[in-house]
């Protein structure tokens, strides 16, 4: 009667250190985002989208909005880009009790990197990457036309993004943050993206969904 237990512990053991070793070791991941990529090739533009993403500690971004940022950064240096609005409205914990959001805390450092205040506009008013965009779009104070905005983000996100700005009918370009990134070479960071993968894939047949329905 206890063969039967443990061999039912062996084989799920087995099968997840299988799941394991494909994820670490193989190309996997690399061929699950390829599809999700969009890199749309880049104009000079009034405007440039970031969208934040998330936190890892009390006023600490994670390295997903770090890299946007960097991107972002990029166009404004190279004079591809006038102004930056850093876009997202997920509100990170401190130590003072006065919480900013992730798009806060994105101006922040793009101020300390020496980009200009008067070039640089916060949106926060959303929660996810629908909202963040319909906000920007129906915002009672537009400066800018958003059909000739560049918007950066992950590369995995891109096709989400470029499927909700044709939704609202924007044809702005979508460029990807860092496409480097579809195969970390740390092994944590191979566990953690290919969970956002699937993530990104699960956000994309509900929105497959919910237009069906």
């Amino acid at each position: 009667m206890t063969r039967r237990p443990l061999q039912w512990i062996y084989r799920i053991s087995l099968i997840i250190n299988m799941v394991i070793f494909v994820i670490l070791f193989t190309p996997i991941t690399e061929l699950l985002v390829q599809p999700l990529i969009i890199d749309e090739p880049v104009q000079p533009s009034p405007v440039a989208v970031i969208f934040a993403s998330g936190w890892v500690a009390p006023d600490v971004m994670e390295y997903r909005s770090l890299i946007r940022l960097q991107k972002g950064l990029e166009l404004y240096r190279l004079g591809l880009v006038k102004k930056i609005v850093c876009l997202g409205g997920t509100h990170m914990r401190n130590q003072t009790g006065n919480p900013r959001t992730v798009a806060q805390a994105m101006k922040s450092l793009m101020l300390l990197y020496g980009v200009q205040e008067s070039d640089l506009f916060v949106h926060d008013k959303g929660s996810n990457t629908f909202e963040d965009i319909q906000s920007l779009l129906n915002a009672p104070q537009n400066r800018f036309d958003w059909n000739q905005a560049i918007y950066v983000t992950a590369e995995y996100h891109t096709f989400r993004v470029r499927k909700f700005l044709d939704y609202f009918n924007i044809r702005g370009r979508v460029v990807s943050a860092i496409p480097v990134e579809t195969w970390p070479g740390i092994w944590s960071q191979r566990l953690d993206y290919f969970r956002e993968t699937i993530r990104e894939y699960l956000a994309i047949l509900s929105i497959t969904g919910s237009n069906a329905a």
